[in-house]
Order: C-alpha cells, then sequence, then structure tokens
C-alpha cells in the first residue's frame, strides 16, 4: 500500500485502458496484469493504475465503498462538508476546473473526474476525486 500511496509501485504512469475496457472489471485485470516499469520502491512515478488499485484493494478489505469511508474517516470529522465525491451537476459551476480535456471530452472540465480511466470506472466512487466546492465567502474558505 505505502508504494501504491507514495507512486513508487514500479506501474506505469498511464495507460489507455478507457478507450478498450466496458467494465470496471476489464480495467481492473489490466492492472493486475500490468507489468512493472521498474523496482518498486527505486522511483516515484505518478500512475493513475495504482491508485486505481489502492481504491480496489481498500474497497475489498473493507467492504465499503471509498466515498462512504472518505466521509467517515475524513471529511466529517474534519467538518468538510463543502468537499465530496460525484457533486451534484447543478454545482459543477462552484468547483474549479482541473484541466482542458482534449482527448476523450473535448472540453474544460469541471466538477467531475478528469482522469479518463478513473472517468470509465465512474460507476465505482472509488475511481473518482475529492472535488471540493469554491467558499461563498472568506469565513468559509477554511477547508470546508
Amino acid at each position: 500500500m505505502r508504494h501504491l500511496l507514495t507512486h513508487t509501485s514500479g506501474l506505469p504512469p498511464f495507460k489507455e485502458y478507457w478507450r478498450a475496457s466496458k467494465i470496471k472489471q476489464d480495467t481492473l485485470d489490466k492492472i493486475f496484469a500490468e507489468p512493472l516499469d521498474y523496482q518498486p520502491g527505486t522511483k516515484e512515478v505518478y500512475s493513475d493504475l495504482g491508485i486505481i488499485l489502492m481504491a480496489e484493494i481498500i474497497e475489498r478489505l473493507t467492504g465499503k465503498p471509498l466515498d462512504v469511508l472518505a466521509g467517515e474517516y475524513v471529511l466529517s470529522p474534519l467538518e468538510m462538508s463543502r468537499t465530496m465525491y460525484r457533486p451534484a451537476k447543478k454545482l459543477w459551476p462552484t468547483i474549479a476546473p482541473t484541466e482542458m480535456d482534449n482527448q476523450y471530452r473535448h472540453r474544460l472540465i469541471q466538477g467531475e473526474v478528469h482522469d479518463e480511466n478513473a472517468r470509465r470506472l465512474a460507476a465505482s466512487p472509488a475511481t473518482q476525486e475529492f472535488l471540493a466546492l469554491r467558499p461563498t465567502s472568506r469565513r468559509s474558505a477554511k477547508c470546508s
């Protein structure tokens, strides 16, 4: 888990599984079979595959979806009521954009996960990223 969390797992940085995988298990099977690019712990290379795999492990170990766990152990204790997975579409304009997607959706990404593989796996909140609403006032700017 440490290697997955620190991006030192040896997994490649990105594979375009989103182009061919139709269901979550297809993508997971491909990640499980992926050869390592380097010996774990020897390099730090961001890998969405590692984060997807880490989320899957956490969900299998706990029996709970990652969004529920994040709510219970992170967001609720820190009173982060304006940070969430999968915000309602009406909230999207209040969320900072993450990128201009010229490959998959061909538009500005705002209020939804920007990673293509995670987007394809959107049936599972584990593959979504936290999205925080912009503060509505200076007073609410403290991580809420």
